[in-house]
């Protein structure tokens, strides 16, 4: 059986814990064809790809975009992009720079909510990326060990970080701060304007701010201006809702994706390569066709 993993972070998302090789590795033992790295608006893991061998996975170029649907964040996977394409690292500035300013305003919030909070530290954690809620999080409990409100957040067990965006970082919630980024239809727009396929990832997982009625109406707008796909296999997704996406892409006439969103032990340790086990093979032996894969012999220069 030929099995697809289109969605997973290496260690250059700054929530990420893994090295591209590691990856590539991993997914070759594990029975996995086709893989694309989809760091958060970065693609620095596509810098020192060669030295591959002929028994490795093919590896998509990818990558995960971040935009803005109102106060929610959503995210847009873009697939056969070119990394070095001058276009697409401008894209990846603005949103670098619309993600620091976020962050800024996060840490103020917290601040004003009587936490000590550490803009510097915050930065060696998240490797010098824009820092996302995991990050943010371990830097709290690093600078706040004895305080009590975060005790259900921190050791001894693992910073359980969606349960602190809940509480603190989601619309409505204490330390909130509007995501100022393109508009999804936007970024579908820049996407296409770089000869790339852009998907919808985790569809479902907007459901947890909005009616789903309002994700399935925003889908079938980003089809109109030109929307890829969905991304209904995924490890945020139970089997019924990929079932339901599955049905809505096939009545838009919307490719289907499946990806783990895998980030390792640190953020999603119950995530696994070629996560949900559970995706129909036909799922896998279409997805594994869809796009283009990096052509190794054509790269010189390996180090990971």
């Amino acid at each position: 059986m030929v099995r697809a993993d289109l969605h997973i972070h290496t260690r250059h998302s700054d929530d990420g814990d893994c090295s591209p090789k590691a990856i590539i590795d991993a997914a070759v033992s594990t029975g996995i064809d086709v893989l694309a790295f989809c760091d958060h608006d970065s693609v620095q893991a596509y810098d020192n790809l060669a030295g591959c061998t002929c028994d490795s996975a093919a590896v998509v170029p990818a990558v995960e975009l971040s935009g803005a649907w109102g106060e929610v964040e959503i995210h847009l996977l873009a697939y056969e992009i070119d990394p070095t394409d001058a276009q697409l690292q401008k894209l990846l500035a603005l949103i670098d720079q619309q993600r620091r300013q976020q962050t800024s305003a996060r840490l103020g919030q917290l601040k004003s909510a009587g936490f000590s909070v550490c803009a510097q530290l915050l930065s060696q954690l998240a490797g010098g990326q824009p820092a996302k809620t995991l990050v943010l999080l371990q830097m709290l409990l690093e600078k706040n060990p004895d305080d009590p409100r975060l005790r259900a957040y921190g050791p001894p067990h693992a910073p359980d970080w969606m349960a602190f965006y809940r509480d603190y970082l989601a619309p409505g919630q204490p330390a909130h701060a509007r995501f100022e980024g393109f508009s999804p239809c936007e970024l579908v727009d820049r996407v296409r304007q770089l000869g790339a396929a852009p998907v919808l990832a985790h569809p479902a997982a907007l459901c947890r701010f909005t009616h789903s009625s309002q994700v399935t109406g925003l889908i079938r707008k980003l089809s109109r201006a030109g929307l890829f796909g969905l991304e209904a296999y995924t490890s945020w997704h139970q089997p019924h809702e990929a079932q339901e996406y599955n049905r809505l892409a096939d009545r838009l006439g919307l490719a289907v994706t499946v990806g783990s969103d895998f980030h390792g032990k640190s953020c999603k340790p119950e995530v696994e390569l070629g996560d949900p086990q559970w995706t129909p093979p036909c799922i896998h032996r279409k997805a594994v066709q869809l796009f283009r894969p990096i052509d190794f012999t054509s790269v010189r220069g390996c180090s990971y």
